[in-house]
């Protein structure tokens, strides 16, 4: 006698369940970094094989930490969700939205070139900003503000998605140095 056991399509249609709600953060719904790891090795072999276009748009929350520290971590999460609602809100139904680190996130942009991305980039800043979520230590803004680095996946510079990203991040930080609540191009 074996045992019944799940039935097939009920196991199938659970598993798949499962293996979704692994790729997603569950604090914001975004994608997570499992999911970008796999979208990543994808997307990488559609720009080596076809020359597709992807265009990078990452994002950290500006003195994040300061506001943990002052409101509480529930109200840092309520402003991961709040600023999760946003970037969806200014972005495309193709485009890529992860959550990639604590307060950073990040925008895949197929096809965009850097003026686009970070005419985007700019849109989801103004947005973040229109939430109007009180930070008083963001000065001088008082309010929560994103700043945002912004490259273009280039393999004739790259030798892998990685590199790409190390490039946004090297653009983010220039934002950061040149004063917060801004966009920058990789240069």
């Amino acid at each position: 006698m074996s045992w019944p056991g799940p039935s097939e399509p009920n196991f199938a249609r659970s598993t798949a369940n499962w293996s979704e709600t692994a790729r997603i953060d569950p604090l914001t719904g975004l994608s997570n970094r499992r999911r970008l790891s796999e979208d990543l090795a994808a997307l990488w072999d559609r720009h080596v094989r076809y020359g597709h276009g992807y265009t990078a748009v990452l994002l950290d929350l500006d003195r994040f930490k300061a506001l943990n520290d002052r409101f509480g971590h529930l109200a840092g999460d309520a402003t991961l969700q709040a600023v999760a609602v946003a970037l969806r809100a200014e972005t495309r139904p193709g485009d890529g939205i992860y959550r990639f680190g604590g307060e950073e996130f990040l925008v895949i942009l197929p096809e965009a070139s850097v003026a686009a991305a970070e005419a985007t980039g700019e849109r989801l800043r103004q947005a973040v900003v229109a939430l109007e979520i009180p930070h008083p230590d963001n000065v001088p803004w008082g309010v929560m503000t994103i700043s945002a680095g912004v490259a273009r996946m280039a393999s004739e510079v790259e030798a892998s998605a990685d590199d790409w990203l190390r490039r946004a991040d090297v653009a983010l930080y220039r934002a950061k140095e040149g004063g917060r609540n801004r966009v920058q191009g990789f240069e």
